[in-house]
């Protein structure tokens, strides 16, 4: 949730999807933000996509890219660049380098 706030969107979470969230483990589901857009990589050139999130109570994890995201955006992972890449391998690139 605080992460939603951070950014200004916790006033559009709609709570009648409330519940658990289980996978491999578990977190409260505090709601779900049907359109929101996510800005990735760096503020100079972020790479920018449409989605609906759900938001969940949990002290160690700000956000969680689910694979039906990933294959929505046709995402590669590439981990021997560290990399994302978003629009298939011509795509958009984010770093995953800090």
């Amino acid at each position: 949730m605080a992460c939603a706030r951070q950014c200004g969107v916790d006033k559009l979470m709609d709570d009648r999807f409330r519940g658990v969230a289980e996978g491999v483990g578990s977190a409260r589901l505090l709601g779900r933000i049907h359109h929101v857009n996510i800005h990735l990589g760096t503020d100079v050139e972020p790479v920018v996509i449409a989605c609906a999130v759900s938001v969940i109570d949990h002290p160690n994890l700000q956000l969680l890219l689910g694979l039906d995201m990933l294959r929505r955006h046709r995402c590669v992972v590439d981990l021997d660049r560290d990399v994302l890449m978003v629009g298939g391998i011509s795509g958009s690139i984010v770093s995953f380098a800090t």
